[in-house]
């Protein structure tokens, strides 16, 4: 089992090789990273909050 992050995202070459491993090989894109950040950052500890910290940003729309 692999798992390989790219924030900027995976040729179709990789994706392909990936579908085709033997193995299981996870692909994670800044998106689905991100993601999964924000889904399980209450679990993280403090250490690991330090290098990627979230802060709540709110706004107004004024088109709502």
């Amino acid at each position: 089992m692999g798992v390989f992050i790219s924030l900027t995202g995976f040729t179709r070459d990789a994706e392909e090789l990936a579908r085709r491993a033997s193995r299981r090989i996870t692909l994670i894109d800044g998106d689905a990273f991100l993601d999964l950040w924000v889904e399980h950052y209450p679990q993280i500890d403090e250490e690991g909050r330090k290098l990627l910290p979230i802060k709540r940003v709110s706004f107004l729309d004024i088109e709502a």
